[in-house]
């Protein structure tokens, strides 16, 4: 999950190399190299889930309990993950 961050970090516009961000642009980060050192524990505080299934219910237990929601957004597929390791979390989520 964390390098989702750091491959966002040289793609997003002002990234070394890649032109200054363009009207529109201004909630981007003034400086994107910042997403490079994104930790997992950063994400994991910042309401991702992953891991297996009881770590996944923990977690959102947590993120209910602290947010007082029981609604979530999902997005299973990150990246170049394979689509057999997709629809296998997709499985393990519904039960």
């Amino acid at each position: 999950m964390v390098w989702f961050y750091h491959l966002l970090a040289s793609l997003l516009p002002g990234a070394p190399g890649r032109p200054a961000p363009e009207t529109g642009y201004e909630d981007y980060p003034r400086d994107p190299g910042l997403l490079s050192k994104v930790t997992t524990d950063d994400v994991w505080d910042r309401g991702t889930c992953f891991g297996s299934p009881e770590r996944v219910i923990a977690q959102m237990k947590r993120y209910m309990h602290e947010a007082g929601t029981t609604s979530f957004m999902h997005q299973m597929r990150i990246g170049g993950l394979e689509h057999k390791k997709i629809m296998r979390s997709m499985e393990l989520f519904a039960r």
